[in-house]
């Protein structure tokens, strides 16, 4: 059905799916095999909405505070291999304000608590052949939808997975780009802007 032109939309614990087992649902969810490690934990965290454009989230704020969701630690990142649309803000500074994960040694010189992997992904999307693949964790809890932002990233997954609203899922994919330097090498313990 997707590889014809079809859609999925992925809510919440649907990730957990078939977990080892049919490699297509792994293409589906744009995780691998083993999907998370340990268990789901539900906390709030604030989240940052990535894309902009995206008829899922392009109505959202940037950054929504206090998201209470089941949060999984993914055994291997997707970013890289789907369109990442929204991703945790698990850490906070001193302050109080949340910052991702990957700003969590720049701004504090420690360790990120909730993904190793650095960039938490929390929504996520990814052409398969024909169709459409979305999978996000926010409104895994039901009583997630009473809030409108869960309602209106809801609605536009599932616009754009059947079709019914354009929508771009391939930047963000490595394979979708190739490297290509235009400067030469830097000489062996060389910094080039210094010579």
């Amino acid at each position: 059905y997707v590889q014809d032109g079809g859609g999925f939309v992925g809510i919440g614990e649907s990730a957990l799916l078939e977990q080892g087992g049919a490699a297509f649902f792994n293409t589906l969810t744009g995780l691998a095999a083993a999907r998370i490690t340990g268990t789901g934990a539900a906390s709030s965290a604030d989240v940052e909405f990535l894309d902009r454009v995206h008829p899922a989230t392009r109505q959202l704020p940037l950054v929504q505070k206090s998201v209470n969701e089941t949060w999984y630690t993914w055994a291997t990142n997707p970013t890289g291999s789907v369109h990442t649309v929204a991703r945790v803000r698990g850490n906070t500074l001193p302050d109080g304000s949340s910052i991702t994960n990957d700003a969590v040694s720049r701004f504090t010189g420690g360790t990120a608590t909730i993904q190793p992997q650095l960039n938490r992904p929390a929504a996520w999307c990814r052409d398969v052949q024909q169709g459409r693949s979305f999978y996000t964790e926010i409104g895994g809890a039901s009583a997630s939808w009473s809030d409108a932002s869960v309602k209106k990233l809801g609605l536009g997954a599932i616009q754009w997975a059947a079709g019914m609203v354009r929508g771009g899922c391939k930047a963000g994919i490595n394979s979708n780009y190739t490297a290509t330097k235009i400067t030469p090498q830097n000489p062996t313990g060389q910094n080039a802007d210094y010579v």
